[in-house]
């Protein structure tokens, strides 16, 4: 495994979690975005069972089955436009040592 807050270089996200690596933005995103981490059933999910490729599309699954709050929303729609950029490639996922950090 890797050391916690290693360089990620994202692939097709099999070994990447989605919450709690550093793969997307400044900080894992159960740190930015606490309050739906908190209502994740999805905890230690990989990026890529966290998302279906639906027509070329991604479609994001973050395990979030209850009705959602002012400050969840808030939090989920931040999310959903950083993660309308992301793209996933079919090459494996890269870590911090693979990388020659």
């Amino acid at each position: 495994m890797f050391k916690q807050g290693s360089k990620i270089d994202m692939g097709n996200g099999s070994e990447v979690r989605f919450w709690e690596d550093h793969w997307l933005g400044g900080e894992p995103l159960c740190n930015r975005f606490p309050a739906l981490y908190r209502f994740s059933s999805s905890k230690g999910s990989s990026v890529q069972n966290s998302c279906n490729n639906e027509g070329g599309n991604l479609v994001w699954n973050l395990g979030i089955t209850r009705r959602l709050g002012d400050v969840e929303i808030e939090e989920f729609t931040t999310l959903i436009v950083e993660l309308q950029n992301f793209i996933m490639s079919d090459e494996l996922d890269r870590f911090g040592q693979q990388l020659g950090l």
